[in-house]
């Protein structure tokens, strides 16, 4: 089993809701009020920790823009502040938190933590089960797995992910500039597309090297990268790993030994209601036990007061099925 260091960074003890401190019904909504306030201030400050002591990169204060849907959002740098590694989003649903890191700030993060202790973090400490999405990607710098090997694969059904259901289509995004004197095309942009944006799984495998306008140094460079939305969190136990297990594609041109991360609908049910359920108990298990106590163990008078109006259950009636079959399995 995994243990911590004894160094890793702990996050502040969270305020304690004691509404016998209020005498009567307006006492008790601006005591919440209050109290509410006291608890954003302490999730900020364990973001803060998050992401200095735990990613190891360096917040900026809000911006004062929304992004990707959340009211407000602030920049994450290097340590140092020199580069741009992402953004985080705040104010979403629930107050919910959005972390998006670029590729440079994977490169700072992974350079400070191992992925197995990111995974860790996520899943063990903050009940994170999936990633909204997660970039892998695979670079061949001998012209072995290029975009007429990636063709070929396509053609012999290799990044179908499953055996039944539609194969995913190829797209041809490629730019000539001129043909040579043999009549081969002498191309400015090189690259196919497998899948959709809008699907679980979409590839691309292009030229890298004319991208970065380093073609003309006889640098040989083909990046075949996948886009993998709403991925179960443990592709960080094994990253070269999921890559490999993705298609017959990936496990091709990867020597790793695959590791399937690919998410089951029975696994996902699960996750999303044992998730909900671990941050219930996690930030309002006391909180709910002191307004209970308040109204005298009346749960329902409790409850009620703390749902929002108009609101409605969102999990499907099949998920508790699902779950109890997971549970017991």
């Amino acid at each position: 089993m995994l243990q911590r260091h004894h160094t890793t960074p702990e996050f502040p003890a969270p305020p304690q809701f004691n509404p016998t401190l209020a005498k009567c019904g307006e006492d008790i909504d601006a005591y919440t009020q209050a109290f509410q306030s006291l608890y954003r201030k302490y999730l900020e400050d364990c973001l803060v920790i998050f992401t200095n002591r735990v990613l190891g990169l360096s917040l900026s204060a809000p911006r004062g823009l929304g992004f990707q849907y959340y009211t407000d959002s602030m920049k994450l740098t290097s340590p140092n502040g020199e580069d741009f590694c992402g953004f985080i989003g705040i104010g979403g649903n629930n107050d919910t938190v959005h972390f998006q890191i670029n590729g440079t700030g994977c490169k700072h993060v992974f350079a400070h933590r191992q992925p197995w202790a990111i995974h860790d973090w996520l899943s063990n400490v903050l009940g994170v089960q999936q990633l909204a999405r997660v970039d892998l990607a695979y670079d061949d710098y001998d012209g072995l797995f290029d975009c007429e090997y990636a063709r070929k694969a396509w053609h012999d059904n290799a990044f179908r992910t499953s055996v039944r259901g539609r194969a995913p289509k190829l797209s041809i995004g490629h730019d000539i500039e001129r043909m040579d004197n043999d009549g081969n095309p002498v191309y400015s942009k090189e690259q196919y597309s497998i899948g959709s944006r809008t699907s679980r799984v979409y590839w691309r495998i292009y030229n890298k090297a004319l991208e970065q306008n380093l073609a003309a140094t006889g640098l040989t460079w083909y990046r075949s990268e996948v886009e993998l939305k709403k991925w179960n969190v443990d592709v960080l136990l094994d990253p070269s790993g999921a890559f490999a297990a993705l298609n017959d594609f990936a496990a091709s041109i990867s020597v790793s030994d695959a590791f399937n991360t690919k998410p089951q609908p029975t696994k996902k049910a699960a996750c999303d209601l044992l998730t909900a359920s671990f941050w219930m108990r996690r930030q309002y298990g006391k909180t709910l036990n002191s307004f209970i106590e308040f109204h005298n163990g009346d749960v329902h008078k409790a409850v009620g007061q703390l749902i929002r109006d108009g609101s409605r259950y969102s999990f499907p009636d099949t998920y508790g099925k699902l779950v109890e079959h997971i549970l017991e399995t």
